[in-house]
């Protein structure tokens, strides 16, 4: 119950905080009644898609860990961890994630260094794709650095040789030999998840063009590579921070790339918008999730 109040607290903030920048900004109110809706549709769309591709990632390594939990189960409770990154510190996302999958043969310490190894592999993907586009695009210098920065800091800590020994020395005194089988985390494991985690990014970057298009109609084809490029930059900034859902972060970032392009209230806009609706896709597919969880927790008693 604790963990649900302080998971709705967080959402309540972020949804209030969006919602007063629309109440305060004639321009950006007067873009929202120009929406294309059928574009912003088809971005909601793209994001519920983009939630899958993590999800079984997740659920790979999971099983690579020996950790007995099915597909889908693996893939809800991954999906209801969305909702903990709007509480500060991103350490709700393990409790909600690890916490669904909780059952007879799941061990925690498994459990939670998979939600480690899927995180920093979307990080590091999302760095990377950003700072190929970003790099080749006329966008200030400090850009192009702060992408080269991010790629190197979400990238190097999932190396594989380099990720176990931290993790072994993490839990040298609390963990026993064999409690989570590092080994099995290897260049397969490391490659799935850079496939699994691009298909994720090429769809949040679908979603928030669609986004661009549905409040700018005009924006070029490069103005919307590049805004899929700046909310994977935007995204992995908002993490490194720590904030509650990048709170700011994104916003910051989305407008510094994307104002000289479609203008500074156009790049505002869009960013609040994909926060609401960014938000609204994953509240509905916490839900599913929740349903997909209580299905199974009753099969499994059932069976029992």
């Amino acid at each position: 119950m604790v963990v649900i109040l302080i998971v709705v607290i967080g959402l309540s903030l972020t949804l209030r905080d969006a919602l007063r920048e629309f109440s305060q900004d004639p321009a950006k109110r007067q873009l929202l009644l120009q929406i294309r809706w059928p574009a912003l549709a088809l971005a909601g769309c793209s994001y519920a898609l983009a939630l899958l591709p993590a999800g079984i990632y997740w659920f790979f390594v999971l099983r690579r860990f020996a950790v007995p939990v099915g597909l889908w189960p693996a893939v809800a409770a991954h999906v209801q961890g969305h909702l903990g990154k709007y509480v500060p510190g991103k350490a709700m996302v393990v409790v909600l994630r690890v916490g669904a999958i909780a059952g007879p043969g799941v061990r925690p310490l498994p459990a939670t260094v998979a939600v480690f190894i899927e995180t920093l592999t979307m990080m590091a993907t999302g760095g990377a794709l950003a700072g190929i586009v970003i790099a080749f695009a006329d966008v200030p210098g400090w850009l192009v650095a702060l992408a080269c920065g991010l790629v190197l800091s979400a990238s190097i800590p999932t190396i594989p040789p380099l990720f176990r020994a931290v993790v072994r020395i993490a839990n040298s005194r609390r963990a026993k030999p064999g409690d989570v089988p590092l080994e099995a985390y290897d260049g397969k494991t490391f490659a799935a998840g850079w496939f699994w985690m691009s298909l994720t990014w090429i769809l949040i970057g679908a979603a928030f063009a669609l986004i661009v298009y549905s409040l700018v109609p005009t924006a070029s084809g490069d103005d919307l590579l590049l805004a899929s490029a700046a909310m994977a930059l935007a995204v992995v900034a908002g993490f490194v921070s720590l904030l509650p859902g990048g709170a700011g972060v994104r916003e910051w970032i989305l407008a510094a790339v994307l104002a000289p392009r479609i203008g500074a209230a156009e790049a505002l806009t869009a960013a609040l918008l994909a926060r609401l609706l960014f938000l609204a896709v994953e509240l509905l597919a916490a839900a599913i999730a929740a349903a997909v969880l209580r299905r199974h927790r009753a099969a499994a008693g059932g069976e029992a």
